[in-house]
């Protein structure tokens, strides 16, 4: 496992990427939520200035605001576990949220 800093620390490794890689090698980016897609790329683009090679983005939540269409313009294929509607349609028909909260997540 890897890791992109969002900035050098003073102390430690001073690395920009911390963990064990060599550039050429394939890394798949994994991230907890995807909202404007702003970190992952962030994130993304400094794994691939170090010289590895990014073709898929992993997320445990997607917002779906559009953002995957941006990452595919940009030459990554995003996957999520699960999607906010996925979400709010479990939770809906689980009786733990109300019709109106439901079609407010709908709208938004």
């Amino acid at each position: 496992m890897i890791f992109p800093r969002k900035e050098v620390k003073a102390h430690g490794t001073r690395r920009v990427i911390e963990g064990n890689f060599h550039p050429g090698e394939t890394v798949v980016v994994v991230d907890d939520i995807l909202i404007s897609g702003k970190s992952v790329m962030e994130g993304a683009g400094k794994l691939e200035s170090a010289g590895l090679n990014v073709n898929d983005i992993v997320v445990f939540i997607d917002h779906e605001q559009g953002v995957r269409d941006r990452l595919q313009q940009n030459g990554y294929c995003s996957h999520a576990v699960l999607t906010i509607s996925e979400i709010t349609n479990t939770l809906y028909q689980a009786g733990r949220i109300s019709e109106e909260q439901f079609l407010a997540f709908a709208e938004s």
